[in-house]
């Protein structure tokens, strides 16, 4: 009698397990190549499943929808880039949302001479309102906040890609972009910049100038010794 109460407990104890692995421990995606979820400030409970639809399998869903009922995600969505690889289980899936796990992505800050295309370019890869980046940019207080004013605050961005989370905000955007170009800004190139006899400003804006004459590398030394030699005669730096 007691060898079959326990040989029952033991059957239902694997066959629980059985059915916690098949639900809660398996692959989320249905897919064969990783897949990105952004949740955005705007995303409830039924967007965010609604996303997951996409690629998730259907008994996987259930069971995330399930988790999020009992631990209350509804009230904690939180918004981000998450990176989903094939191989993310449906809890390991699920505490990576409910903790906001996210993942960073390489943000390429272009070189461009006009506030809005930069404001535009930026927006595109960060979920920040191009409007409210540019407003920020044209702000004289914001300006000088970072030592520039309304006409040299392009140059603070350096042209280069930089590791970010996609829901940086613009005040962290921005003190995050004049930490690298303080850091690119180091005791060797202001010597160059000096020998040359320009300022921070004037190198960055030339090289925007230059980006915009021409996309080939061994031609830049080229066209940038021509509007030196424009400077030294004191000709106006525009585009030839």
């Amino acid at each position: 009698m007691k060898k079959g109460i326990i040989l029952t407990l033991v059957v239902l104890a694997i066959a629980a397990f059985g059915i916690y692995y098949y639900f809660m421990l398996t692959p989320f995606s249905k897919e064969t190549e990783k897949k990105v979820l952004y949740i955005d400030r705007d995303d409830n409970i039924d967007s965010v499943y609604t996303k997951l639809a996409q690629w998730g399998k259907p008994h996987a869903l259930k069971a995330f929808e399930t988790l999020a009922s009992w631990r209350d995600y509804d009230g904690n969505i939180v918004r981000g880039r998450y990176e989903l690889p094939t191989d993310l289980s449906t809890k390991s899936l699920f505490n990576k949302l409910k903790r906001g796990e996210q993942n960073p992505l390489n943000v390429p800050i272009p070189s461009a001479r006009t506030l809005d295309k930069l404001a535009v370019a930026v927006s595109n890869k960060l979920e920040l309102d191009s409007t409210e980046l540019l407003n920020a940019l044209t702000d004289s207080a914001v300006c000088q906040k970072y030592g520039f004013n309304k006409q040299t605050i392009a140059a603070m961005f350096i042209p280069d890609s930089y590791n970010m989370y996609w829901t940086v905000s613009i005040d962290e955007f921005l003190d995050r972009m004049k930490k690298e170009y303080d850091r690119f800004w180091n005791n060797d190139r202001q010597a160059k910049a000096k020998a040359l006899g320009l300022t921070q400003v004037e190198v960055s804006t030339l090289a925007s100038i230059v980006t915009e004459e021409t996309h080939a590398t061994q031609e830049k030394p080229t066209v940038a010794g021509l509007y030196l030699n424009r400077l030294n005669c004191r000709q106006p730096l525009q585009h030839l």
